[in-house]
Formats: C-alpha cells, structure tokens, sequence
C-alpha cells in the first residue's frame, strides 16, 4: 500500500491473450485506485476491444475507456507506476516486441501463476489462489476499500471464470468464502454463472469440434485435443483461441 500511495498515475494492461480474470482484475484495480485518488488507465496491449466479451458484465464506459495502445507505444512519462495482473511473464504483456526490463516506472506484479511466474516485477506479490480477483479481494479488504455490488460483481465473475466455475485444483475453502462474502456484497452470481456458462452456437461448435478429437492416455490420466486457427475461421470466432481450452476443461469429467 505504501507504493500505492506514493504514487499517482498507474497503468494497467490486460494480459495478451485476454481472459476474464486478467480484465476483471484490471477494471476493479482501476476502480479502487480512482476510489483513493489516483488516476489509472487501462490499456488493451496485443489485443483488440472485440476480443473483450464482457459487455454483460462491464459499463460501457469501463469498455469505453480502455486504450487501444501496445506496451511498446506506451509514452511512459505519463504514468509512475506499471501494475501487471494476472500476468506470468513478459511474454503475457506483449509478443511484438517482447518486452524488457527493468521498465522506465516502478512495476508491481500481482498474480496467482506461483510456478509460472518469472518475478518481473520490481515488486512482486505472487500468491497462490484461484484467481486474483481472489488476490485482490484480500487487498482491497486490507485497504479499507469500499466494495459495491458492481465491485463486487466484477470479482466474483474472475474467481468464477479462472476457477471454471469451481472446478480446478486451486479452488479451495477460501475462494467459496471470498465468493461468499462478495454475493453478500451485492455480487450478481446468477448472472455471472448463466452468462459464463452460456454458449452461443458458434462456440458450442467449436466445443464439439474439439471433444470429437479427444484422445486419451496412461489409462485416462492424460487427455489430448487440438483446435486449430482453420477450426477458429469455421466457427466464425472473432477472439483468440486461447480461451477454448478452458471452456473445454470445463466441460470435461476431472
């Protein structure tokens, strides 16, 4: 909090590809820093505003604000402060070019990827957790920050989104507390399960094209499929492809 409070401009930026997490996480940073005075931008990096599906959950104007601007044309004397969520590895925050460190501003690395996690950062809060919406849930509580349904609403769709719906290993007593305790802050978890889990045609296609070439093996304990970007063109996805494993992960058996 001390490096929060020393500076004032910050700049976000979510991850390449994007996920729910990495953009909730984003969106309720830069709600609570304006919450403590502080000015914060979103920027969208390698990715493009029709790759954010998230207008069920977001403001027009928190979609709105976010700058279609790369980390390498970032003009840096406008900012003091870099925090990267949800964010492993350089590789996450751009690919062209891949950036290097130090950066010109103090950076702060806020992420759940305790293994996967290269330490970029000036300083580094790396914590294992289901989400880190559920990271910033704990912060957020620590700084005495006010949360609101729509806060709250924000959160809880990371932590559900990155756990599968509470499905992955990481899911432990305490996301179901935080998630707990964010419905009782006014957290919309009917329409954050119903949108999450509900699929257009087209993904529900690519759904069945990647479980049609499931292969298993040592017994079950190893299952292999591919999607690839010809696959991606068929269904008519306007996203990155990245996001498929998780959805079909969701609809497996552990």
């Amino acid at each position: 909090m001390e490096e929060i409070k020393k500076r004032n401009n910050f700049l976000l930026l979510i991850h390449n590809p994007p996920d729910l997490d990495s953009t909730a996480s984003c969106v309720a940073m830069k709600h609570v820093l304006i919450q403590l005075g502080k000015k914060a931008t979103i920027i969208l990096g390698d990715n493009s505003k029709d790759q954010i599906f998230s207008d069920w959950l977001l403001k027009k104007e928190d979609i709105d604000e976010m700058e279609e601007t790369k980390f390498s044309e970032v003009n840096f004397s406008q900012y003091d402060c870099y925090i990267a969520l949800d964010t492993p590895s350089l590789l996450h925050i751009s690919h062209i070019p891949v950036p290097t460190v130090p950066f010109p501003i103090k950076s702060i690395c806020i992420d759940h990827h305790v293994v996967a996690n290269s330490n970029f950062g000036d300083i580094n809060l790396i914590f294992q957790a289901s989400s880190v919406t559920a990271i910033l849930f704990d912060l957020f509580m620590l700084w005495n920050i006010q949360i609101d349904p729509y806060l709250a609403t924000i959160l809880y769709a990371g932590i559900f989104s990155d756990s599968l719906g509470f499905k992955v290993t990481l899911t432990d007593i305490k996301s179901f507390k935080i998630s707990a305790e964010l419905i009782e802050r006014g957290a919309d978890f009917l329409k954050v399960g119903f949108s999450i889990s509900s699929q257009p045609n087209n993904i529900l296609k690519a759904i069945g094209i990647a479980l049609s070439r499931i292969e298993e093996y040592g017994g079950g304990k190893i299952t292999v499929s591919y999607f690839t970007n010809v696959d991606a063109k068929e269904c008519k996805l306007q996203f990155n492809t990245h996001g498929i494993h998780r959805i079909i992960m969701s609809h497996m058996s552990s």
